[in-house]
């Protein structure tokens, strides 16, 4: 008996150190507003820190690379924005290598999936569809399609 007593004691300190522990990690929030727009949506992050998503403006949609707080804005130069609050461009991921995916809607019903690398844009269709997303979940690019 004096040995279950002693063990569930130890369990109960290992316990209330485990959680002082944990109350001790600090975290910091820093939002994210691209000085372009009016709304901005982050949508990914890489292991460097760099951020992406995308803004709206009068103009409508644009994608955006924030790196240590200097905003870029992303186009896809085939995009067209057809009226305040369409879509134009949205960058969806970004790897650790610069590399940023996304996609735009082409100003005629279609929507395109892109891969810009170094600022030159590869067009991603999924072959027979009219409008192609591409995603991104942790660093992977995951294609969506709709016919």
């Amino acid at each position: 008996m004096n040995q279950l007593v002693s063990r569930i004691v130890l369990l109960i300190g290992f316990a209330l150190i485990c959680a002082s522990a944990l109350a001790d990690v600090q975290y910091v929030f820093t939002p994210v507003n691209d000085p372009n727009g009016v709304s901005t949506t982050p949508r990914g992050i890489n292991n460097t820190g760099e951020i992406v998503g995308y803004f709206f403006d009068a103009n409508g949609m644009h994608g955006f690379l924030d790196s240590g707080g200097t905003f870029t804005t992303v186009d896809d130069p085939s995009a067209v924005a057809r009226y305040a609050g369409s879509i134009g461009t949205e960058v969806t991921g970004i790897n650790d290598n610069g590399q940023m995916v996304g996609y735009f809607d082409d100003g005629k019903g279609g929507v395109h999936g892109f891969l810009d690398t170094g600022g030159n844009f590869t067009t991603l269709d999924f072959p027979g569809a009219t409008r192609t997303w591409i995603m991104s979940r942790q660093s992977r690019n995951v294609p969506f399609s709709a016919k």
